[in-house]
């Protein structure tokens, strides 16, 4: 199971309200905790430079500074799968079910299925970083530093990953998006501004 657990970077809150999970060890690992037990660590993965993560159903993912990203079991912290497409690295993760949505330093957003371990589809229009992505529904809402945020369809064909462009949601940002969340409606953080809402 599992909905939208998203985190910015370096903390994932499950849907459960119990597992946390952080980067630590400056960067240099994925540590998963239990808030009930005083935040006592349950298992923690080394990895190389850790830039951000994300937690959903029964799966952690990662993303490094080199591009990768891997996916660990939330139970154990066994290495599942390794993800690689990412020119430069993942900024920014979701997990919405069996979809991982990425966002990288490279501009692009990446769909991939957790559980065929590959992208399904590759999103190219953002021209700068990759800051934020939110899942929800049926929609991925991606900010970027190039002052837009897009909305993507979530279940792309799982054949060859596919490109699809889509108009900017807000095509007029004054300052670079940092953030972007909500159901139902979107919020948008412009980097220094204040949130606005764009409804559904």
């Amino acid at each position: 199971s599992g909905g939208p657990w998203t985190c910015d970077h370096g903390l994932g809150l499950h849907e459960d309200g119990e597992r946390l999970v952080t980067i630590a060890d400056r960067n240099k690992s994925v540590q998963c905790s239990i808030l009930s037990t005083g935040g006592k660590s349950v298992w923690s993965a080394p990895c190389e430079s850790v830039s951000s993560v994300a937690i959903g159903g029964s799966v952690v993912a990662s993303g490094e500074s080199n591009g990768t990203i891997h996916v660990w079991s939330l139970a154990t912290g066994e290495a599942l799968a390794t993800l690689e497409g990412h020119r430069e690295g993942v900024l920014a993760l979701a997990l919405h079910g069996d979809v991982l949505v990425s966002g990288s330093y490279d501009s692009d957003v990446r769909m991939w299925s957790v559980s065929e371990r590959k992208a399904t589809a590759v999103f190219t229009e953002h021209s700068e970083t990759i800051n934020s992505v939110r899942v929800g529904g049926s929609k991925a809402v991606s900010g970027s530093y190039d002052y837009t945020a897009r909305v993507w369809p979530l279940g792309a064909p799982p054949a060859a990953p596919t490109r699809q462009a889509l108009p900017p949601l807000i095509p007029n940002a004054s300052r670079k998006v940092s953030t972007v969340a909500g159901e139902g409606s979107l919020a948008v953080m412009e980097h220094p501004a204040p949130v606005r809402s764009h409804e559904d």
